[in-house]
């Protein structure tokens, strides 16, 4: 830091003040406003859509079924982990909302859009007093609105929402303190926040350990001092709060699942051997850990990779070390944990929402550099800025228009939540599942769990319930046999009941990822002989 309130940055040359004089904020605010409205109008989109809720959501939301705030903090069922603050938060929204897919994804969308408002301050902040500053952090912000990762995880039951949210809060006011050292308020906060961001999100305790690293040098720089102390506060209620944290439920949770996961994740952990190591860590870093707008797999995202490149060069060469060092930090962090087993690095951008800050910042400023080093006349220079808003606008464009066209992860997940409300569209059905609830798939654990009572498992019947209810009764095997309807005919006539069957069908569908196997299932209905006298003509 060359001064108290500003990094310390080169200078702009006569061709960088010309370009600022006729490039000035005004010429490219409509065309960022525009943007972030298109990538909030996307996320709303998805949101209001109600899509219905695929493998990876139901599989978390099956533990709000009966579960209290308590139980939340026991291992959770489907092999899921998830931060409890999240959790509670969901539980709490669903016990004032009820099950919709409406309740279960408010809290993502709202950090999702929180998420981008509050980045706004964030690249602002980051690139204030560079030259064309003003325009990196407006190519930031719109990378941001339109990327398809955060746009897609602000809709889904999952805190991947929430890690972006935690990741954009940190920051900010870690980059506050690491400008302007000296107001209270802004450390005060970063300090009142670490519990909360940790709560929410597990890969939170990376960035906030990246911006302690890079506050060390400023604080002990003098000897001890007064920032040396708040530093130290703040390291305390960091460690405090995540030892808290992981004892409360985070370590049940991992030991519960540490199999699976290590397994699930085996790919995005460093390979043992130099070769192998070069090669994994190339593939990560130009696949979906950089797929910002857009990207994908096995160099997919290598155009991203290489303005990320481009702007961190750009940052050393001006010697802004801490702007860097608080942006890339938490890669070491994740990189370190990812040696050790503990979480993934890359591999998915999912789990690596905490880093989308830092990467859409460098690529920001990487376009910029890249754009004045090819477009040398300001006038090419503006079209090639303009052509950059106008692609990321067709992206978001296009994915809207892909939401409204096809509103569902998979046909099969459609599928579940027909059958599902179908079942019950009568308004006194009741379902017997002939299958241990843990036998069946996700989806329907939770589009049959969330009616509560009037769903059993294992084969399990409320004969006393039927025998006082106009009711309507169903049964639903997830492993069908030839002897299926026999043994559904058993289980009434032990139960007492006189009932006859109304149809009975079959159907195998597939739900998730094509190389799953196919879900097998029969369902009958039936009503009780007393139902035929009732309603009959």
């Amino acid at each position: 830091m060359g001064g108290p309130r500003k990094f310390q940055v080169l200078k702009n040359d006569p061709g960088e003040a010309a370009t600022e004089r006729v490039h000035p904020p005004q010429s490219y605010r409509t065309l960022l406003l525009g943007v972030v409205a298109l990538g909030i109008t996307w996320r709303l989109t998805r949101y209001l859509l109600r899509m219905p809720l695929w493998g990876d959501e139901a599989s978390l939301a099956v533990n709000f079924l009966d579960r209290g705030y308590r139980q939340l903090l026991e291992p959770l069922a489907v092999a899921q982990v998830s931060p409890i603050l999240f959790l509670w938060g969901e539980l709490t929204v669903l016990k004032i909302a009820g099950t919709s897919e409406l309740a279960l994804r408010f809290l993502p969308v709202a950090a999702g859009i929180a998420s981008l408002l509050l980045f706004w301050p964030l690249a602002k902040l980051a690139f204030d007093g560079l030259p064309e500053g003003h325009v990196a952090a407006a190519l930031a912000i719109s990378i941001l609105a339109i990327s398809y990762y955060p746009v897609r995880h602000a809709s889904e039951v999952k805190p991947y929402s929430c890690d972006l949210l935690a990741a954009v809060c940190l920051l900010l006011l870690g980059l506050k303190w690491l400008v302007d050292p000296e107001p209270r308020l802004p450390k005060i906060l970063l300090i009142v926040l670490l519990p909360v961001a940790l709560g929410i999100s597990f890969p939170a305790a990376f960035v906030a350990g990246g911006i302690f690293i890079a506050l060390v040098p400023g604080a002990f720089r003098r000897g001890i001092s007064r920032q040396a102390a708040w530093l130290i506060a703040y390291a305390a209620v960091m460690g405090a709060s995540f030892v808290t944290l992981y004892k409360l439920s985070d370590v049940t949770q991992f030991q519960a699942n540490a199999t699976r996961l290590t397994t699930y994740w085996k790919g995005s952990f460093p390979p043992a051997g130099l070769w192998s190591l070069f090669v994994w860590f190339l593939d990560i870093h130009t696949s979906n850990l950089m797929a910002y707008p857009i990207g994908g797999k096995h160099m997919g995202s290598i155009v991203t990779t290489l303005f990320f490149a481009i702007g961190s060069a750009y940052l050393l060469k001006v010697r802004h070390y801490s702007l860097l060092t608080i942006l890339l930090a938490p890669f070491a962090m994740t990189f370190v944990a990812a040696c050790l087993h503990r979480y993934p690095y890359g591999g998915s951008a999912r789990v690596a929402q905490h880093l989308a800050p830092a990467i859409c910042l460098l690529s920001g400023i990487g376009i910029v550099v890249t754009l004045r080093l090819l477009l040398p006349l300001t006038s090419s220079y503006q079209i090639g800025l303009r052509s950059v808003w106008v692609l990321l606008g067709a992206i978001a464009i296009g994915g809207i228009a892909r939401e409204l066209g096809h509103p569902y992860k998979s046909i099969g997940d459609v599928r579940v939540r027909e059958i599902a409300n179908g079942i019950f569209s009568h308004p006194a059905s009741i379902v017997t599942v002939l299958n241990a609830q843990d036998r069946v798939p996700s989806d329907f654990q939770w589009y049959l769990g969330r009616h509560g009572s009037a769903v059993s498992w294992s084969g399990r019947i409320d004969a006393d319930r039927l025998r006082q209810q106009d009711v309507r009764l169903w049964f639903v095997d997830f492993e069908p046999q030839p002897d299926t309807q026999q043994r559904v005919a058993e289980l009434m006539d032990h139960a007492g009941l006189d009932c006859r069957l109304v149809k009975s069908e079959s159907e195998t569908m597939l739900i998730g990822p094509v190389e799953l196997p196919p879900t097998h299932l029969q369902i009958f209905e039936w009503m009780p002989q007393r139902d035929s006298v009732h309603h009959a003509p």
